[in-house]
């Protein structure tokens, strides 16, 4: 800004009565984090009432070699925190809301008191959730890294703009802990269902008129309502994933809430392409590189599947075409799986793309859907690593082995386990 610019700004501050920065206090535990300052991804040291705060390794080794602290420094020694600071330069000074690591933060609180927070709207279990959100779970929502400071510290921001945001990302963050915290797996599931109860009324509202100022939130909302989908299902013995088990339905909650978030999208597209969430419409919208040969080497195999018609297992045509229909799409998926393989792309390059006459012969166990499944299971493979995804691909497919006559196995990838590992 130029001199003449500036003067307009020094001279509306001077009129008012301020602490000079180096006096500022920073906040207290329970006013963390403060909405209009981004939050950071920082370190707090763990050496007994040491309260030291930065961001890197490096300088966290630094402080242990000026400090002299009396014990031998180890990766143990320091912490990740969500942090902020007011100022740069020579007044940079950060602070946090977190003390403890995140698991001891919450490990503190009995069954009891966190009932207690929950029920009577406490700010403090929300925001030691919210802590939690930023530190661990963020990070590992996609398996793709160049995403992290979207889910860390944008997501976050936006969620202090729109409670059903916030309200999801505590959903979330719940299921979380319930898989970091088997003991009390049951306590934190009944906590994210709570939270999902108090978004879903609002956002049914909202989604209904997407504006310019909701539209961000919206689109993030109906990427983290796919994951706590994932993440709340009971997984049942004769779950097949791209069937609901509801009589009343025929596709999953979660293939609901993709395509319903495709029609979403080309409302509020002009708005989304233009803020903080382009990078979700890139996960969704980015260009496929198609391996000709590895698709035509699929496609061949999958045709093969068809019986003939002097078979006793012969298919009606009718059956053979809605087949080579998903088989074609399938096939596809294959030849444009790239090497940084996310959920995303497990998601868009085939279920969102099947027909309801495929997901009926599969609600019916026709063999010919069974058999694209427990191929599709190899794709899925590449994502099971994810805590909300996790084990998903196998039990998959050892139920589709389960439910196959032997004749068909030849014809499907072998499982990998039929012990339950």
């Amino acid at each position: 800004m130029t001199h003449s610019r500036r003067s307009s700004f020094v001279n509306f501050v001077q009129g008012l009565d301020l602490c000079e920065p180096q006096d500022v206090t920073p906040p207290g535990q329970n006013e963390f984090p403060i909405p209009e300052l981004p939050v950071l991804n920082g370190l707090r040291c763990s050496f007994g009432t040491c309260s030291y705060l930065c961001l890197t390794e490096k300088r966290m080794k630094s402080h242990w070699s000026l400090a002299k602290h009396s014990c031998v420094m180890q990766k143990q020694s320091w912490f990740s925190v969500p942090v902020q600071t007011f100022f740069r330069g020579n007044l940079l000074k950060y602070f946090s809301g977190l003390v403890q690591p995140p698991e001891t933060e919450l490990a503190k609180c009995s069954t009891a008191e966190l009932s207690t927070c929950f029920l009577t709207g406490a700010y403090n279990i929300d925001e030691r959730l919210l802590q939690h959100y930023c530190t661990l779970t963020s990070t590992m929502i996609t398996s793709d890294s160049s995403d992290t400071t979207f889910w860390q510290q944008t997501v976050p921001q936006l969620a202090h703009e729109h409670d059903f945001l916030m309200s999801a990302i505590l959903a979330l963050t719940s299921l979380h802990l319930a898989h970091l915290n088997t003991d009390r797996q049951r306590e934190f599931a009944i906590h994210a269902s709570s939270y999902q109860d108090r978004a879903m009324p609002i956002f049914r509202k909202v989604v209904a008129a997407p504006t310019s100022e909701n539209c961000n939130a919206i689109v993030v909302f109906h990427h983290l309502l796919v994951l706590y989908s994932f993440a709340a299902e009971q997984q049942d013995d004769d779950d097949l994933f791209l069937i609901s088990r509801d009589d009343n339905e025929v596709a999953p909650r979660w293939l609901h809430f993709i395509r319903s978030a495709c029609v979403i999208l080309q409302d509020v597209r002009h708005w989304v392409e233009v803020g903080p969430c382009q990078t979700l419409l890139l996960s969704w919208e980015a260009p496929l590189k198609i391996n000709k040969i590895v698709k035509k080497s699929i496609m061949e195999t999958l045709l093969t599947l068809i019986p003939p018609k002097s078979s006793p297992r012969f298919w009606r045509q009718n059956i053979v075409n809605i087949y080579n229909e998903a088989s074609s799409q399938l096939a596809l998926a294959f030849a444009c799986s790239t090497d940084q393989f996310t959920i995303w792309d497990a998601l868009r390059l085939w279920p969102v793309t099947i027909s309801v006459d495929f997901m009926n012969l599969l609600r019916e166990e026709h063999p010919c859907a069974l058999v694209l499944v427990a191929h599709y299971t190899v794709l899925l493979q590449r994502i099971d690593n994810e805590w909300y995804f996790r084990g998903r691909a196998n039990r998959l497919l050892k139920t589709i082995h389960r439910k196959l006559d032997p004749y068909w196995y030849p014809y499907i990838p072998p499982v990998l386990a039929l012990d339950g590992a």
